[in-house]
């Protein structure tokens, strides 16, 4: 895995095997290495949460403690991805250097592979599988016979991310461990280290709803312009064309994943408020509107998957949307 560039890295911002700071994981992470010492860790996590909250990096702060253990130098080898206890399970690329929609069978195969090595420089292997949701039936499936019987001294970190379909029989033996989003303090100061204006890292950390990754997204790919959009169609009882029409060319325009990850997370982020202020008045769309958010992290990873086109599919997100974009 030496020199591995992952499908959703971002430039200047360090890969969950790099970034050695961990915020608001502390205690699972304590938990964790606490039962590996006591011997009783289960086999195998599944670690919940939001995009970007920082699950990829806890389990590689795990995967360091526990090789650590016995590899003074493990820290650096699986950093740099050559650690022979480690093997991290994402979205490889084909013959061509692009990257797959997912993560395919190839990939469980090649996992299972270095689990049948002897394991070198210690004692326990860590497998984290990044994640859950990416993995299409074949790869699911085989990760699932792993899952039902783990190589001895083996653990699995899965990771899942909200509203990704997990097999019931994946997540049945699985032990899980819901990771809430960070506070906007712990998000901009995690900005503030990879060198972004303090200023504009808390502006950031306030609209991305406790994810590193959404805040970072927000600097980078234009979270003001998609901010003040935003605000513009949520600001008019009546939905504004031009508006989203913009919207929806800025995002098919440009040829970065991100961009439209973003504008996905901060119409995601507006549903989600949207649903917390009608729970909290007591209005009875509370619920829809939950659904609508969770139905559109759905279409996100549909249109991922299948290509569809863009600049259609946000121009009616969109207008489906458009009541509840107030901020």
């Amino acid at each position: 895995m030496a020199g591995t560039v992952h499908h959703d890295a971002l430039t200047d911002v360090p890969a969950p095997q790099e970034q050695h700071r961990l915020e608001g994981h502390g205690g699972v992470l304590a938990r964790i290495l606490e039962d590996h010492q006591a011997g009783r860790l289960h086999h195998a996590l599944m670690l919940a949460g939001e995009r970007g909250i920082g699950k990829a990096t806890l389990a590689f702060a795990a995967a360091r403690a526990i090789q650590g253990r016995t590899d003074p130098d493990a820290a650096a080898r699986i950093a740099a991805g050559t650690h022979p206890n480690v093997h991290h399970v994402t979205r490889s690329q084909n013959d061509k250097g692009v990257f797959r929609t997912g993560i395919v069978i190839d990939d469980i195969h090649r996992m299972s592979r270095f689990l049948s090595h002897t394991s070198g420089a210690g004692r326990d292997r860590t497998v984290i599988i990044d994640s859950v949701g990416d993995m299409n039936a074949p790869a699911a499936n085989a990760l699932l016979k792993n899952l039902e019987e783990p190589p001895k001294n083996t653990y699995f970190f899965v990771i899942n991310h909200t509203g990704e379909p997990v097999l019931p029989t994946i997540r049945s033996r699985c032990r899980f461990e819901r990771l809430a989003p960070l506070t906007d303090g712990q998000v901009a100061a995690l900005l503030e280290a990879t060198g972004v204006d303090p200023d504009e890292a808390r502006r950031a950390a306030s609209e991305a709803a406790g994810s590193v990754r959404e805040a970072h997204l927000q600097v980078r790919f234009g979270g003001a312009e998609f901010t003040g959009a935003l605000n513009d169609l949520g600001s008019s009882p009546a939905f504004k064309p031009s508006v989203a029409l913009a919207l929806a060319d800025a995002v098919s325009a440009r040829d970065s994943e991100q961009h439209y990850d973003l504008l996905m997370a901060m119409v995601e982020k507006r549903l989600a408020d949207a649903a917390t202020r009608a729970a909290r008045a007591g209005r009875g769309e509370a619920a829809a509107i939950a659904q609508m958010r969770a139905d559109t992290a759905a279409q996100r990873m549909v249109a991922e998957g299948y290509g569809l086109d863009r600049r259609l599919e946000v121009l009616n997100l969109l207008r489906r949307v458009h009541p509840f974009l107030a901020t």
